[in-house]
């Protein structure tokens, strides 16, 4: 095994190549990876090149002998991003803006009432809030930051290597669009928008949904939205489509970019995975837990 993820288990297929494997664990999967995949590359064009396989019986029982795992019949096959090249970054920027406060609220954003990091320092377009951000997760030995040299994980100067990342991270775009996708498909917040979707179906989620969903979300271009456009975009959806939506900013939060300074420079985003529609009520548990707010699902 190289690594282990909440919901993946990394294999080193060779120095080049690793495989992906999902973990069966939770109910309400969508109906094609392959599509959701598909759906994902249409606003991350950073992501990073895979291909779907399927592993046999044998090969599931060589990779977890003991179904410790529970590993699915689906595989991805994808590039080793740090393998032997001479510096790369990899940073999990997370939450992009704090809630709409026309719909949440003057509240703070998660990560800060959670782990201290004010990662919207990272989306906010500032080059000089940005360099600080990434050079401190570097000297804190944030867990959201980690770099690697030979494969190997090393200890940096901050002062070099933070402008370096910051530069890389802006001339790819990638913040930029991320941050589009999330503020379009948490326009109202969680709080809001509970209520409206807490009692449909979760269960075998549609691809063509999500598709139909995305379609509506203006292109990236020109200003950021304003709170108040968001709010209007999110009020003009269906209680379907916000739920869908805010499974896919789930996983726009969840993704981890690597950033490669060596001879040349790269971006390239992994972890997109699908977040299953059934955990939006975990994540309402945990939203509410986290700002002290009342969850009726519970006995507090």
């Amino acid at each position: 095994m190289f690594s282990k993820g909440a919901g993946n288990v990394l294999y080193k297929i060779d120095s080049d190549r690793l495989l992906r494997v999902r973990m069966n664990k939770e109910e309400g999967c969508i109906d094609s990876e392959q599509a959701y995949d598909g759906i994902v590359r249409q606003i991350l064009p950073n992501l990073n090149p895979l291909e779907f396989v399927e592993v046999d019986e044998k090969k599931l029982k060589e990779l977890d002998p003991d179904n410790t795992y529970g590993l699915s019949n689906i595989g991805q096959v994808t590039e080793n991003l740090i393998k032997d090249y001479e510096l790369v970054v990899e940073i999990k920027p997370k939450w992009a803006s704090r809630p709409n406060p026309l719909t949440a609220g003057e509240r703070e954003s998660r990560m800060k009432l959670k782990n201290g990091f004010e990662s919207e320092r990272l989306f906010s377009g500032n080059s000089q809030d940005q360099i600080e951000e990434i050079a401190k997760l570097m000297d804190t030995d944030s867990k959201f930051i980690t770099v690697f040299s030979k494969g190997e994980k090393v200890k940096v100067d901050s002062e070099t290597v933070a402008p370096q990342v910051q530069k890389a991270l802006q001339d790819s775009g990638v913040m930029a669009t991320i941050k589009h996708y999330q503020l379009y498909c948490d326009p109202l917040d969680l709080q809001y928008i509970y209520p409206r979707i807490k009692d449909l179906n979760t269960d075998n989620a549609s691809s063509r949904e999500l598709q139909e969903a995305v379609s509506k979300i203006p292109k990236q271009g020109g200003d950021e939205a304003t709170w108040q456009q968001l709010k209007d975009f999110g009020e003009s959806l269906r209680s379907t489509e916000l739920l869908y939506l805010y499974s896919l900013a789930m996983t726009l939060r969840d993704v981890s970019i690597f950033v490669r300074l060596s001879s040349s420079v790269e971006v390239k985003v992994v972890d997109a995975d699908y977040k299953s529609l059934s955990r939006i009520h975990k994540w309402y548990a945990s939203d509410c837990k986290l700002n002290n707010f009342h969850d009726p699902g519970t006995n507090r």
